[in-house]
């Protein structure tokens, strides 16, 4: 029995790691399809966001960057090494992120890679981040010009920041 009870609570915990993985990954898709539903589903009503400048209530936060997306021509936000620290109906994690971001007609790509440091609570039996302190690690602004910029290949459908996304448009449909 105690084999089957250390069994169940190894699936546990790979289920909880897993459900708070999936919460960050939203987090990016938010971001990057200007989704407010999505970027507000990842935090509790009652969650902080301290974003450097912006340390607020992370519905506020959402608010504010939804604005800010609508300057941004292009948005790119990946998760890479995440580390997720169990307690409970409490996680603590350190989820590594890359972002590139151009803001329209600025001639700059921006690259930035930090880290997303997230107070996770387990609510109602959901996932969600409580309180995020973003740490930024480097930043390099990129000039481009015809010669280097963006070429979309025509043969894949265009990402978009819009409902018109292939995101919202399942695939075999």
């Amino acid at each position: 029995m105690a084999d089957i009870a250390a069994a169940r609570d190894r699936l546990e915990t790979a289920a909880d790691k897993l459900e708070i993985q999936e919460v960050l990954m939203r987090y990016c898709r938010g971001l990057d399809r200007a989704d407010i539903a999505v970027l507000r589903s990842v935090y509790h009503e009652d969650a902080w966001s301290d974003h450097g400048p912006y340390d607020c209530p992370a519905h506020e936060f959402c608010d504010y960057v939804l604005e800010l997306l609508d300057t941004l021509e292009i948005c790119r936000h990946d998760i890479t090494n995440t580390i997720i620290e169990l307690d409970g109906d409490t996680a603590q994690s350190e989820a590594y992120f890359l972002a590139i971001q151009r803001e329209r007609g600025s001639g700059y790509d921006d690259y930035m890679a930090g880290r997303y440091l997230d107070r996770f609570e387990r609510r109602g039996g959901v996932w969600r981040i409580a309180h995020r302190r973003v740490v930024l690690d480097w930043s390099r602004k990129v000039a481009y010009s015809r010669d280097n910029a963006t070429v979309y290949d025509p043969i894949f459908p265009q990402g978009r920041r819009d409902e018109l996304d292939p995101l919202y448009q399942p695939a075999g449909d």
